[in-house]
């Protein structure tokens, strides 16, 4: 008995421990980006004590695990196997071991959403909801404070624009969906959502990274055509939301008074003088790059994490300005340049199990399915935003997509009711 009581004690540690690293995460997945990882490998860890040593009802939870969760992971497993070789055939392969460890903690981050219990409650789901949103408004007041310091194109928290931006966008998308989704959210709980979500939208377009900011819109514009027919609240707020990320391009930076619309008129008046100093002409450049390596490569790449390397010494042209570029600007052509054939096909049958997975769910299985509208959003901002950057190499914004993608699957597993 003595015994017993002891190990109960120590249950109720590790899960108070397994939720507090799960709050820490999803509070700090932003503000301290780099603190918040080692709140998810300890949440890993819990994880896996209550897989293996847990005896009540997490261990149900983790038995019965849907044909769906299976299916992704072992998707994605493909996906890890097929990028191992690229990695390998290169004199420096350490770079490509750690991006290789980065994507399998994407895969971490899904398992511990999915076996996290947050689905199993609604109190749980609203508190993730409310942690979400709290992170997203500390960021973006960081963004738009800066910006009004008299930065030229803020970052929140020491992250660079890029990935400021894409982690802006990715849970201004979410928030925004599920204060019109979330059916059992109550009406402040809806308007903390719909509020925080505006702010990230200003925010957005006052650190404005072109790519992540007309991939939102992109995707907001779907979504008021995919709800025209269903309410006018949707359509409607959604339109308002899109017409204050127009006006916010108007407002004035209080160090060079130049406006975000400002500075796409200043570009356009260089681009007809000097193409060739325009972020677009180079992206051209290294897509160009990226195809010949491909081209050179064709079955395994140029190895993973050798773009840069590989641009610079050899494939930058003659006229590029900048020949120390990390990455191809494109999510498929960095994978098909670095990975080749074996690789790009790991990546697409991976993609495209998401797609059809959360597809199935939303048409088929649940049609009042929370989270998967804003996943599905998300998917096609990243798809967006993908053509022009390499988003899916930006670990703070794929471990959070990751870990809601499996309190997404979580919850397509409860029961209807």
């Amino acid at each position: 008995m003595p015994y017993l009581h002891e190990r109960k004690k120590i249950l109720q540690i590790i899960k108070w421990l397994h939720w507090s690293c799960i709050g820490s995460f999803v509070l700090l997945s932003g503000v301290l980006h780099n603190v918040s990882k080692y709140f998810l490998l300890l949440a890993a860890a819990t994880t896996f004590y209550l897989f293996f040593f847990n005896t009540g009802k997490e261990q149900e939870r983790f038995r019965e695990i849907d044909s769906q969760t299976k299916n992704l992971g072992l998707v994605y497993f493909i996906f890890l196997l097929s990028i191992i070789p690229s990695i390998f055939l290169v004199e420096n392969y350490w770079p490509g071991i750690k991006l290789w460890v980065s994507f399998a903690f994407y895969l971490a981050a899904f398992v511990i959403g999915r076996f996290s219990g947050i689905a199993e409650s609604k109190t749980s789901e609203r508190a993730f909801l409310y942690m979400l949103s709290f992170s997203l408004f500390i960021f973006s007041a960081n963004v738009i404070l800066r910006f009004f310091g008299g930065f030229i194109q803020p970052g929140g928290f020491g992250l660079d624009c890029g990935a400021s931006t894409s982690y802006i966008a990715v849970l201004t998308i979410i928030l925004w969906t599920l204060g019109f989704e979330f059916r059992a959210l109550e009406r402040i709980g809806k308007t903390i959502c719909l509020v925080t979500s505006t702010i990230g939208a200003v925010a957005l377009t006052l650190s404005l990274s072109r790519g992540p900011w007309l991939a939102t819109v992109l995707v907001l514009i779907i979504y008021i055509i995919f709800n025209l027919k269903r309410d006018w609240k949707r359509p409607i707020g959604t339109f308002l939301l899109i017409l204050v990320m127009f006006i916010a391009l108007f407002i004035p930076n209080p160090k060079t008074h130049t406006s975000q619309i400002g500075r796409f008129n200043i570009d356009f008046r260089m681009a007809r003088q000097e193409r060739s100093t325009q972020s677009i002409a180079e992206r051209l450049k290294t897509w160009k790059a990226a195809i010949n390596m491909f081209v050179d490569h064709p079955v395994f790449g140029i190895g993973l994490c050798q773009f840069q390397n590989s641009y610079k010494t050899q494939y930058a042209p003659s006229d590029a300005i900048r020949r120390d570029l990390p990455g191809a600007h494109n999510n498929f052509l960095q994978f098909l340049s670095e990975t080749g054939l074996l690789g790009i096909s790991g990546f697409l049958v991976m993609v495209g199990y998401l797609l059809f997975s959360l597809s199935r769910l939303a048409f088929y299985k649940r049609p009042n399915y929370w989270l998967v509208a804003a996943l599905l959003m998300i998917l096609s901002e990243v798809f967006f935003h993908g053509m022009t950057d390499y988003t899916f190499y930006t670990s703070l914004v794929a471990r959070i997509y990751f870990f809601v993608l499996g309190v997404a699957y979580a919850q397509g597993s409860q029961p209807q009711g």
